[in-house]
């Protein structure tokens, strides 16, 4: 994924609009849009420290046009963690019979 669609993603995954990550980074909302809508708008280096900073991500992360696994994962990672423990115990439990079969 491209920086626009790293940055999307760790959004939607935190669960953090653009007003939000605006006043934890210091970039205005506008600058945020706009890395948002074009696949051509990257930051400098010290914007994307306080971006990947903001989303709990590396900038190799963020930056990456390989880290669609990462993603992956942190997704995963923060559904997993809202799950009960019950929940929990289900969703191994499948995932450990899924394993057998594959």
């Amino acid at each position: 994924m491209k920086f626009h669609e790293n940055l999307r993603f760790l959004m939607d995954a935190r669960g953090i609009q653009i007003k939000e990550l605006a006043a934890k980074t210091g970039i205005s909302e506008n600058t945020i849009k706009t890395y948002l809508r074009s696949a051509s708008a990257e930051p400098k280096l010290s914007k994307a420290i306080a971006l990947a900073k903001a989303l709990e991500t590396t900038v190799e992360n963020l930056c990456d046009e390989n880290s669609k696994n990462s993603y992956e994962n942190i997704y995963f990672g923060s559904f997993f963690s809202g799950l009960s423990a019950n929940d929990k115990k289900s969703v191994l439990a499948l995932m450990k019979e899924m394993s057998k079969h594959y």
